[in-house]
């Protein structure tokens, strides 16, 4: 009965650990699709700047993305969560703007472990 206790304990044991680590690479498969998310969002707004000599304002980038991002799919907009960006993980900030449009941002995504994986405006 003993060695019976221990081998269900043992099970316990390891399917617990088993589940524990899945939870873990689950989490580890969101936060890349976040990063690389912001990587391809942040390649279309070093493009958008090289054309026009500008940043896309965030109003730009949330309610005409199709512009901001040409060619990207709309759901790297999204998080893994499903918000669209600027109402979860992901955030794109610019300066206020001057007679030549915006000039630098910082793009982010809110990682699962608590930091935060950001971009800034190369120029």
């Amino acid at each position: 009965m003993q060695i019976l206790l221990l081998i269900i304990a043992l099970m316990g044991s390891f399917f617990g650990l088993t589940f524990a680590n899945l939870g873990g690479a689950q989490s580890q498969a969101r936060d890349t699709e976040r990063k690389n998310d912001i990587n391809s969002m942040f390649a279309k707004l070093e493009e958008h700047y090289n054309q026009y000599g500008e940043y896309p304002t965030v109003d730009e980038v949330v309610f005409e993305y199709y512009t901001a991002f040409p060619g990207l799919d709309v759901e790297t907009l999204t998080d893994p969560n499903g918000n669209f960006i600027q109402q979860g993980d992901y955030t794109y900030i610019t300066d206020t703007g001057t007679a030549l449009g915006c000039q630098h941002y910082e793009l982010s995504a809110h990682l699962e472990d608590g930091t935060k994986y950001t971009k800034r405006s190369l120029n």
